[in-house]
């Protein structure tokens, strides 16, 4: 199963270990942006990205097409991932169609066409705060 990494779990960010650590496996497939647009935020002092699922309360013009990372992953990585995340209560795990780079380095700028479905973890929309507290990303 797939995984798609839009914010600090990505390589290079300080939480990357979670996904090179024990239990579970991640191997790193590749650059990938989403098919849909949706709605990043990067809030607080610790920079904590948040991605919005569009829904009643994330209908702007603002979204964007979300460029991160797919991880082939175990079961035993999904479940710390839920874990991790804070699973069902303050993100939530769904599903998400992300095309891949056909660069593996580099700038992103081609994409090929087929899509893969990728698990993705989304900001749960109870406590979505209005724009001004938090500043777009991409």
């Amino acid at each position: 199963m797939n995984v798609f990494i839009y914010g600090t779990l990505k390589k290079g960010y300080h939480n990357h270990k979670q996904m090179t650590k024990p239990p579970g496996v991640a191997t790193w497939k590749g650059r990938a942006q989403s098919v849909t647009k949706h709605r990043l935020f990067v809030a607080g002092s610790h920079g904590i990205p948040y991605l919005y699922e569009v829904g009643k309360k994330v209908t702007d013009e603002n979204r964007r097409r979300i460029i991160g990372d797919v991880y082939e992953v175990d079961q035993a990585m999904i479940e710390k991932l839920d874990r991790f995340e804070g699973c069902p209560d303050y993100y939530y795990r769904s599903t998400i169609d992300v095309q891949m780079s056909k660069e593996t380095s580099g700038p992103e700028n081609e994409w090929e066409e087929q899509v893969v479905t990728c698990f993705v973890y989304f900001k749960t929309e109870h406590d979505y705060a209005p724009d001004e507290a938090y500043s777009p990303h991409l």
